[in-house]
């Protein structure tokens, strides 16, 4: 993976593995290695070409023969890079790896009949002895462990020089070797300590190392760019060609991909055990249940936006998520996710070319507005894009999309930290798209067109982590509190997570929430759902000494209520007050709503606490169209008054008259699914996971 270490550094970070001294002009010049026999399918090859190669060979059409023809010629040589080890450490756990002197791998080798460009296909395999001693460092992050090499393209010739195919096969390492960040949880990587696969190992060093177990094998191991696709990689674990994990009271299980940790083919790290007990808050005395009065609509910054949308050359004219931040110097920082940008045609509607971009922020001071893309105004680009993804194309297929954000303390620094979520689109259906991985990116204030640092967070239990953020300087106890979603077409369920100071970006200082045990628990998928009938997207604000979460209401797909909650602490139960826990219905959706028409819904409600005057708070949704048409009659481009937030403000009071009995908390298991209403069956949630575009 390629990720920023530093402002305006997009290199890939990595380290050289150490080489023993005896063999340190070695590497600098390896002898170039002769031609290495490698199998060749005879069925691969066209009849012509098969019936030459058995005139030489000996062997029969359906067999398989020796690729050492008559002749072999060397014409061109390149470099690749192989992936000959992967390490997956957590916490304070750590992982490394040596490849000595003598260790063997096989590398993939390619063949073509006409040797043209394009018309390569993988073919058999190579086994190359390693002439240098490599071990890589120790380190805390996940990391691929490579090697450098050369490939070589051979003409194979019969005895009187005609050409029977060409090859390209592994000649030799080149001495070259990194080890590369890494971005990638994997399918198999086990949830939970309890499976077969994973097993406590003690306190100490543990090493991969039984030669008698599977070898480490990656499909597309060979990265070769001449090729443009990759070739396969095996190497046997030995001795003298291990993987390790520093193993610690808080990262004491490993887990295997195809087995034990002591036979698979790969190995994680796994965090799991207790910290400590939640510690309970009691709501301050004589404290009322809140309840939302006085709903004004239209309220600010509704015409900033809208003034600023209609006379921008090149900025913002639509976007949704719209989460806040206050910044030091008193200007407010607007996150969106998918953004339309200008200009807006003189009739009111948005050319079919306006540009478009994944993420943007939009800086207000005062009642001026200004638009934060990458690229330049007149080409814009995505701030955030997954890497090996093209900033000018593929964002089709995966892009991220944002969560909350906040400013951070980050080493003495004020910084905005913002998590993004990484989206794959898999299939041609509209709703075909799943979520990967997420990471959390910090920026510095003065420059907020890319970040100077990106980290993963955990992603390994299916939790859209970022819905909401509670900073520490709001909590109230010294933690940042991070609430995820377990997603679902509806009936959505909230999960938690805290992290010591304010700074979300070390992995190892993350909790997660054990309701059911009370505890504060080290693994992810340790923690467990707390609330049902939040939405992918909501907000968690300081009232009266407690605590009120507003969101949309997911008990119900589509649902155009917006909801309150409320908990005497950031991660004790939240309940509801029956009756009273309703704060505005969003008048825009379906077809009896504002617009007519069925295919307008509405999403993506929470409060923006630095706007919060007295007992008045400001909250924003977002409007959409499940119409998504490019072109003319598109509704998007048709009337750009869809796509964009509604502001409303609202007082938050003390009820009277609540009983004990009018208070509910929505558990996993309950029957909230009871209180849905017709939009619970709209056929189009089915599929309908994740924030809708």
């Amino acid at each position: 993976m390629r990720l920023r270490n530093k402002k305006g550094d997009t290199k890939t970070r990595w380290a050289d593995a150490k080489q023993t001294s005896a063999h340190a002009a070695e590497q600098r010049s390896i002898p170039a290695a002769g031609p290495a026999e490698v199998t060749m399918d005879l069925r691969n090859l066209p009849k012509q070409v098969q019936s030459l190669a058995n005139a030489e060979n000996g062997s029969t059409p359906t067999g398989e023969f020796s690729a050492l023809s008559a002749m072999k010629i060397a014409v061109e040589e390149k470099p690749a890079w192989a992936t000959i080890g992967k390490g997956y450490p957590t916490r304070d756990g750590s992982s490394w790896m040596t490849f000595s002197q003598g260790s063997e791998a096989s590398y993939g080798a390619a063949s073509s009949y006409s040797g043209t460009q394009g018309s390569f296909e993988a073919s058999g395999s190579t086994s190359i002895s390693s002439s240098t001693n490599f071990s890589w460092d120790e380190h805390h992050e996940d990391r691929e462990y490579r090697v450098g090499l050369k490939y070589t393209r051979y003409r194979h010739l019969n005895k009187d020089g005609i050409e029977l195919y060409q090859t390209w096969e592994a000649s030799g390492h080149t001495g070259g070797s990194e080890a590369r960040l890494i971005h990638e949880h994997p399918d198999w990587l086990v949830k939970t300590g309890g499976d077969l696969k994973c097993a406590p190992v003690d306190t100490g060093t543990w090493d991969r190392s039984k030669s008698d177990q599977k070898a480490f094998s990656l499909g597309a191991g060979v990265s070769f760019a001449s090729l443009g696709f990759g070739l396969s990689v095996e190497r046997q674990y030995s001795e003298s060609s291990a993987l390790f994990y520093k193993t610690t009271p808080t990262a004491n299980y490993l887990c295997g991909n195809d087995g034990t940790p002591a036979e698979a083919s790969q190995v994680a790290q796994y965090a799991t055990g207790k910290i400590e007990d939640v510690q309970h808050r009691q709501c301050p005395a004589n404290f009322e249940w809140p309840e939302a009065k006085e709903v004004k609509t239209k309220e600010p910054p509704t015409e900033t936006f809208l003034n600023y949308a209609e006379n921008t050359a090149h900025g913002w004219t639509g976007g949704d998520s719209t989460y806040s931040v206050k910044m030091p110097d008193g200007r407010r920082l607007w996150l969106f996710s998918d953004t339309f940008l200008g200009p807006i045609n003189d009739d009111g509607t948005r050319p079919v070319s306006a540009p478009f971009v994944r993420q943007s922020f939009v800086i207000q001071d005062g009642s001026s507005l200004s638009t934060v893309t990458a690229g330049t105004p007149t080409a814009p680009q995505t701030i955030m894009v997954p890497p090996e993804v093209n900033r000018n194309h593929d964002q089709d297929k995966r892009w991220y999309w944002l969560g909350d954000g906040f400013i951070a303390d980050v080493d003495g620094e004020k910084r905005l930290q913002v998590i993004y979520h990484e989206w794959h689109k898999f299939g041609d259906g509209g709703w075909d798209f799943r979520l990967e991985n997420m990471v959390v990116a910090t920026f510095a204030l003065d420059d907020l067109t890319s970040p100077i640092d990106v980290n993963p967070i955990p992603s390994d239990a299916d939790v859209q982590w970022g819905a909401a953020i509670l900073p520490a300087a709001e909590s109230g106890d010294g933690y940042t509190y991070v609430y995820g979603i377990d997603d679902a077409p509806y009936n959505k369920e909230m999960r938690i997570a805290r992290v010591p100071g304010s700074d979300i970006s070390d992995t190892s200082k993350w909790q997660f929430l054990d309701q059911l045990n009370n505890a504060w628990m080290r693994g992810e998928s340790e923690g467990t759902n707390v609330l049902t009938g939040v939405a992918n997207e909501f907000s968690v604000t300081p009232w009266r000494g407690a605590f009120v979460l507003i969101s949309q209401d997911s008990t119900e797909a589509f649902s155009n209520r917006i909801r309150m909650w409320f908990s005497c602490a950031p991660a004790d139960p939240f309940g509801y007050w029956s009756g009273h826990d309703e704060v505005y219905r969003m008048p825009e959706t379906g077809p009896w709503g504002s617009y007519g028409d069925p295919d307008i819904f509405a999403y993506n409600a929470h409060v923006h606490n630095s706007m919060t005057s007295g007992d008045r708070h400001t909250l924003s949704y977002n409007v959409n169209s499940f119409d998504s048409t490019v072109g003319p009659e598109g509704a998007h481009y048709r009337d750009p008054s869809i796509y964009k937030p509604r502001f409303i403000s609202f007082r938050i009071v003390p009820g009277t008259g609540a009983s004990a009995s009018e208070f509910t908390t929505q558990k996993p298991g309950s029957s909230a699914a009871s209180q849905g209403g017709a939009n619970q069956q709209d056929p189009r949630c089915t599929v309908c996971m994740g924030v809708p575009r």
